[in-house]
């Protein structure tokens, strides 16, 4: 097996004659102009020869359209494109939309041979991550865990699957807003918790070679550069990190466990990482756009949020920073409000009204407020555990799985889904019996949680 690290998320996967191209993300910044690229790739695949595509879930950092159209330009409509079984069928629907023909959803928990001498595995967790496991026949085996946060039994089961794993690929940076953009809030995990997470999956998959990855960004906007001083560098996992890894940069390779470097492409990693410029300009959204906006949000709301579920919203207050106005939110119901009558909401948030608008305006705004991480946030003392519903109720709405009356979770697609992740939804039942649900799965998802079968 032959593993090229393209740039990021980004694997070219070479076994028995066949190409997999995982993740592709290759220029351009995302997240509206909150993420860059670093780096961008020294060199791009040749898209005519690939067998298949692997997008592991919809965040733009690993479904970035404008890369995925030039490889259906290249390449043809008919390119297989692998994606995860979710509640949702989401990303199907859209690559689907954007003209590919083949798309193949995996369900949760099931091994299957899509090519001839070559297996994949899928395994999804929480709402939108997935991982894959690429096994050849008589060659070797990569669990390729990207973004996803896996733990406990599912992590446990995998380790029971794979006895021998050859490499592992695995995320290894903060990827979220909190802690680092709140004013008021003490933090409940650190890098080093991301650091521990990395090392336990090596600690149980026990691969020959584990390869960090999915981590090569840069937050490039002027509202979020201060998030550069907190992200896990590469530098800080190779010191930092208690199991022996094998660091690729972008551009090197590695086949049969014998690593290609090039000094290149470790100059051009090296060069990315030093570059502080940021985006500073803004697209004007205007007080009437933002107020209609606004009204449709809380309309949707109310629309696929049960009531009793709306009422554990706390009440807050967004703030428009190139705008001097902003909204009150109580009860589910938006108010236009001055800032300073804003200033005495117990939790409030100031960003762009570029950042707020797109927010509001797509089903997956609110995770994407979240990564991109263009906002502040002042929570006041006793609102903290209140404030985490602001994040789950709107996102969960958003996505569709609050909207109980369509029985969305007792389709036949829903219950597969629900069958193949049984594992990892009875850990969550655990931690809601022991009443740590809330601060260790929700608020904690990028800390480490000790892996156990039992």
């Amino acid at each position: 097996m032959k593993i090229t690290l393209v740039s990021h998320a980004s694997l070219l996967v070479e076994t028995n004659g066949v190409r997999i191209l995982t993740d592709p993300w290759y220029e351009g910044t995302i997240y509206n102009n909150a993420w860059a690229l670093c780096p961008e790739p020294p060199k791009r695949p040749d898209y005519t020869t690939l067998d298949a595509l692997f997008i592991s879930h919809a965040h733009p950092d690993h479904f970035e359209m404008r890369t995925l159209e030039k490889i259906r330009d290249a390449r043809g409509a008919d390119l297989p494109v692998y994606v995860a079984m979710f509640f949702f069928d989401t990303m199907k629907r859209a690559l689907r939309e954007a003209g590919f023909r083949r798309v193949i959803e995996m369900a949760p928990g099931r091994e299957f041979s899509p090519f001839p001498r070559v297996r994949f595995y899928s395994q999804q967790f929480r709402l939108d991550d997935s991982l894959l496991v690429i096994a050849g026949e008589g060659d070797e085996t990569l669990a390729n865990i990207n973004d996803t946060p896996l733990r406990g039994r599912v992590l446990a089961d995998l380790a029971r699957r794979y006895p021998t794993v050859d490499y592992v690929t695995a995320q290894f940076a903060i990827a979220q807003g909190y802690p680092y953009c709140y004013e008021g809030v003490e933090a409940d995990f650190t890098r080093d918790d991301l650091i521990r997470r990395f090392d336990s999956y090596a600690q149980v998959l026990r691969p020959r070679h584990m390869i960090p990855f999915a981590s090569f960004v840069r937050f490039c906007n002027a509202d979020n550069a201060h998030m550069n001083a907190h992200k896990t560098t590469l530098a800080d996992l190779q010191q930092q990190s208690a199991v022996p890894l094998t660091v690729l940069y972008p551009g090197d390779s590695i086949d049969r466990g014998n690593v290609s470097h090039d000094p290149a492409h470790r100059a051009h990693f090296e060069a990315a990482q030093e570059d502080t410029s940021v985006v500073a300009t803004r697209e004007a959204v205007s007080r009437q756009e933002m107020d209609v906006a606004m009204q449709q949000f809380t309309a949707s709301l109310a629309r696929r949020a049960p009531a009793f579920l709306r009422r554990k919203l706390p009440p807050f207050g967004m703030i428009v920073t190139d705008g001097d106005y902003g909204y009150r939110i109580v009860d589910g119901r938006a108010t236009p409000a001055t800032v300073a009558e804003l200033d005495e909401m117990p939790i409030r948030y100031r960003m762009a009204g570029e950042v707020l608008y797109d927010s509001i305006r797509f089903d997956w705004g609110w995770a994407d407020l979240s990564i991109g991480a263009r906002f502040r946030a002042t929570v006041e003392p006793g609102w903290q555990a209140r404030e985490l519903w602001f994040w789950i109720i709107p996102m969960l709405a958003g996505e569709g799985y609050l909207e109980l009356r369509t029985l969305w979770f007792l389709r036949p697609r829903s219950i597969r889904v629900l069958w193949g992740r049984r594992l990892e939804f009875w850990d969550y039942v655990r931690s809601m019996v022991s009443g740590r649900f809330m601060m260790q799965v929700v608020r904690k998802k990028t800390s480490a949680v000790a892996a156990k079968s039992g």
